[in-house]
């Protein structure tokens, strides 16, 4: 087991749905900075290759790196298991906040990378990953704390939803248009570094007790303003005698969605290029124009500057505890305590949710 103290100092940093997390507070010079192209969200335009290699994050902290995954042993599910959901990482991930508590070890291996679990023959399975550098997002330079629940294999889909025609003006009353509303909000399927495959798939952040939700913890210009609406109780109301177990976990998980291509956008940077992919860049000479992402962004997120101010709620997700009991033991229990689905006027609060259980796979994902 390791240090618990690390609890107590732990008072923020895991990654929100924004991915805002911190390092060490002493980083190792940056290097020279290379030439920025003009882009709408102030990163580098130059794509990523195979081999790992680092961008200055332009606009940004001078010392914020990407390095970049997916480019060898493309065949191998296992070892692109942490190359996700870009095949791109913040330079310093393992340093990063909370990377050496307890729950870390628990629930993604004895590595504190990426563990598998699965219930008894199910066809779906959930990845919780540790410090791996996992679940970097297209607003943000941390990583880490990611889960993904993989619910199937799908077709790749062959382009991204297309809302550049919609006024975004529309998704507000008196009127609002549903159609403007809905269109980013549009569920997409994952097409995972590396490999290439694509999978029905929701995604997500978590966090573990008595620390507060991922969206709730973040702060500043990534406050979520709607999160008072989502009508799920705190953390330190749920967490039990949290103590008392190895591992006590809380995670909302939302649908993956992709839209563009975006005039003006250039997210190459997390993209990486096509050799970052057995079949090539996703959604091809676009796909650097295309945002895709766990959507956590509110009802009206299509208007300019809702992210940050909305008290929308996000139209779908689903909110979930986990319990190991015990360091021995080879399985969590989970349940559902909250969700909301697009059709829903209200989200759902479970009381009394029942409860199910998760195998760890030591083989790694099945498919």
């Amino acid at each position: 087991m390791r240090n618990s103290r690390i609890r107590s100092t732990w008072l923020a940093c895991v990654a929100t749905a924004l991915l805002i997390s911190c390092g060490n507070d002493e980083k190792e010079a940056a290097p020279p900075p290379i030439n920025c192209a003009a882009s709408a969200d102030g990163l580098t335009t130059v794509a990523g290759t195979a081999s790992p290699s680092q961008l200055e994050a332009c606009g940004g902290d001078p010392a914020a790196q990407l390095e970049y995954c997916g480019g060898t042993d493309q065949g191998n599910i296992q070892s692109q298991l942490s190359c996700t959901a870009f095949p791109a990482k913040p330079e310093g991930y393992a340093s990063f906040g909370g990377c050496q508590s307890n729950e870390v070890y628990e629930l993604s291996g004895s590595s504190g990378q990426a563990g598998v679990w699965r219930s008894n023959g199910a066809s779906d399975y959930w990845v919780i990953h540790g410090c791996d550098g996992s679940g970097l997002m297209l607003d943000g330079f941390g990583a880490n704390f990611y889960i993904e629940h993989f619910v199937g294999s799908a077709p790749a889909p062959a382009t991204p939803t297309d809302c550049s025609q919609l006024n975004p003006n529309d998704c507000q009353g008196p009127d609002w248009n549903q159609e403007a509303c809905e269109c980013v909000h549009e569920r997409t399927a994952f097409v995972h570094p590396g490999t290439s495959r694509a999978y029905h798939y929701d995604a997500g952040m978590w966090t573990f007790a008595p620390y507060d939700w991922p969206d709730q913890r973040a702060t500043g210009s990534n406050k979520k303003m709607w999160w008072a609406n989502m009508g799920l109780p705190d953390v330190q109301q749920l967490q039990g005698n949290y103590k008392d177990y190895a591992a006590t976990a809380f995670v909302v998980m939302y649908p993956w969605v992709c839209n563009g291509p975006w005039d003006g956008l250039d997210m190459s940077a997390y993209w990486g290029s096509n050799a970052n992919y057995a079949n090539g860049l996703p959604f091809g000479n676009i796909t650097a124009q295309t945002k895709c992402y766990y959507d956590n962004e509110p009802w009206d997120g299509i208007i300019p500057g809702r992210h940050n101010t909305s008290t929308l709620i996000p139209p779908a997700w689903e909110a979930y505890k986990f319990v190991k009991a015990k360091s021995s033991d080879s399985f969590i229990t989970g349940w559902k305590i909250g969700y909301k689905y697009l059709e829903d006027p209200n989200p759902t609060y479970i009381s009394d949710a029942t409860s199910f259980r998760l195998e760890w796979v030591p083989g790694g994902a099945p498919y």
